[in-house]
């Protein structure tokens, strides 16, 4: 035993529960954020509004959104049906359930050997982690609240049983299976507890292997199922060896990097599609793990070692051994985060029994949790709106295509048209998909109804009809024609742009065009033509239009 100086079970779990909530509370009033699967899973999701038989079948017997997570779906039923899609509420019973879940975290910490110390350090590091933020404050990251308490039960469990097929045995079993349906990040589970009887509490190989091989069953089945789920939606990406490795060794650095330095915390990270990992983003992960391991090794340290094979597991379902698609996520941490405070808090722990006053164990952990908490509380008033959130996100990550996507979408539904387009533009800047073309488009069509007093509004079937005509020039054109008999501006020239990028024109034909859309009336189109020219105009009226040529100096 890790043993240090005690207090009351009642107090620990109170002072768990105030820190969490002061941390927290400022995320409970928002609102549900729309277009950001909030609106999928709760909003529009039908299974979650209702309490049904046939809902609670639907869960278990048919993946949703991508997943296999039945738990996580049912765990709705304890506010939606009753509150409706009220975000405060949901919000408020997500704070409920996250405290609960370290109250499990802090009792697994003296489970496993930790004192009042250690598994109080322990506790207040995952608990008021700013990673964290996505799982309290944002709805639909309830699974990863879930995912971490009913762990958190299955150590427990684990670690009061006597023998490999006792009821504590049978309890934590359920626990690791409940952990495991409401995310998939917990099956490693039952290699750590494992590690834990080896490592850490040095109990008989054979003995510990048997009573965790009915979890590895259980874990083995629904990895399988998991990789078919992601394999259908095309949730992962093909990478050669030399890619696929080096991807695994930048998302360690990162991890570690998010854990020790959550400076720059974003919902949406840059997807390195071609590589372009700098050296020390491959080399940096890496070299602090292989140090922490030497670290156990020539210490002798049990419960060092514990924590970094304990870590090395929860993060491989998020290391890119399969590559994701979007790579990294704060929310990915949630669990792995857990056997990083282990190994702090048992520092911790160590400090609190130098001979000498125990202060400076508890002043380092202050230092620690406040600064923490206060990141968390700061963080979590970006997650308000997703205005305000991918406002954020791409002020933080200007590199990430997603980030400006999504910040146009955002705008685009508050009726920002102008700064929505703005940040389409430097989503194709960022990387050129057709999604981010798409989107521009539709928000030039938008910003000509507006305009122009265009009604009904066309937005969606133009939008599509562009979708298809994107390869074709003649198509475009064609288009562009219609359009501009019909009302239209910023969507014509738009259309006219991505043609002559594809089937540029020269000069003779843009001026003939210009002079006939100037004898139409349309002088904003003849102004366009002229625009793209790269000469002067010759004919006279096309002259007079665009003033005299300025003088050299």
């Amino acid at each position: 035993m890790l043993d240090g100086p005690d207090a009351p079970r009642w107090a620990a779990w109170t002072a768990i529960a105030v820190a969490a909530g002061l941390a927290f509370a400022r995320g409970v009033p928002h609102a549900l954020l729309d277009g950001w699967d909030d609106d999928r899973f709760l909003l529009e999701n039908e299974l979650v509004q209702r309490v049904s038989l046939d809902h609670l079948a639907s869960f278990f017997t048919e993946p949703h959104f991508q997943a296999y997570h039945p738990l996580h779906l049912l765990s709705y039923w304890l506010d939606v049906p009753w509150l409706g899609t009220d975000g405060p509420g949901i919000h408020a019973v997500s704070l409920v359930l996250w405290i609960f879940a370290l109250v499990a975290v802090y009792e697994a910490g003296r489970a496993l050997g930790l004192g009042f110390v250690g598994a109080m350090a322990t506790t207040l590091l995952v608990g008021l982690h700013p990673v964290q933020v996505e799982a309290v404050t944002w709805a639909t990251g309830r699974k990863d609240i879930l995912a971490l308490g009913f762990s958190a039960l299955a150590v427990i469990f684990h670690c009061r049983a006597r023998g490999p097929f006792d009821r504590w045995r049978a309890a934590s079993l359920l626990a690791f299976s409940a952990a495991a349906l409401s995310k998939t990040s917990a099956l490693p589970l039952p290699l750590v507890l494992l590690a834990a009887d080896l490592v850490l509490r040095e109990r008989d190989w054979k003995r510990s292997l048997l009573g965790v091989a009915p979890f590895l069953l259980v874990a083995a089945s629904l990895g399988a199922l998991t990789i078919a789920i992601w394999s259908g939606a095309e949730m992962t990406r093909s990478l050669d060896v030399g890619g696929r490795v080096a991807l695994v060794l930048a998302t360690l650095t990162h991890h570690l990097e998010t854990i020790f330095f959550p400076s720059s915390l974003s919902p949406l990270y840059p997807v390195a599609r071609d590589g372009g990992f700098s050296l020390a983003q491959l080399a940096l992960g890496p070299v602090v793990l292989a140090a922490t391991g030497v670290a156990a090794w020539r210490w002798r340290s049990r419960p060092l070692a514990f924590a970094l094979i304990a870590f090395l597991l929860l993060v491989a379902p998020v290391s890119n051994a399969i590559p994701l698609y979007f790579q990294w996520q704060d929310r990915y941490l949630s669990l792995p985060l857990w056997p990083v405070a282990f190994a702090v808090g048992y520092g911790l722990q160590r400090l609190s029994r130098v001979e000498g006053p125990r202060w400076p164990a508890w002043a380092a952990l202050a230092v620690l949790v406040g600064a923490l908490g206060l990141r968390t509380v700061q963080y979590a008033g970006r997650w308000s709106d997703a205005l305000t959130l991918f406002g954020h996100a791409a002020a933080t990550q200007p590199e990430s295509f997603y980030a400006w996507l999504n910040l146009g979408h955002s705008r685009l539904r508050e009726g920002h048209l102008d700064s929505a387009s703005a940040a389409y533009d430097q989503a194709i800047e960022v990387a050129n998909l057709r999604v981010a073309h798409d989107a521009r488009f539709r928000a030039q069509v938008l910003i000509d109804e507006r305009n122009h007093d265009l009604s009904p509004s066309r937005a969606d079937e133009l939008t599509a009809r562009f979708h298809g005509s994107f390869e074709d020039v003649d198509a475009l054109r064609r288009m562009a024609v219609e359009l501009a008999g019909q009302g239209y501006r910023r969507a014509v020239m738009l259309a006219l742009d991505y043609s002559f990028a594809r089937d540029p024109i020269g000069d003779e034909r843009l001026e003939r065009a210009a002079l006939i859309q100037l004898e139409r009336g349309h002088e904003w189109l003849c102004d366009y033509y002229l625009s793209r020219m790269t000469r002067r105009p010759i004919t006279p009226l096309l002259v007079e239009r665009v003033g005299p040529a300025p003088t050299s100096p």
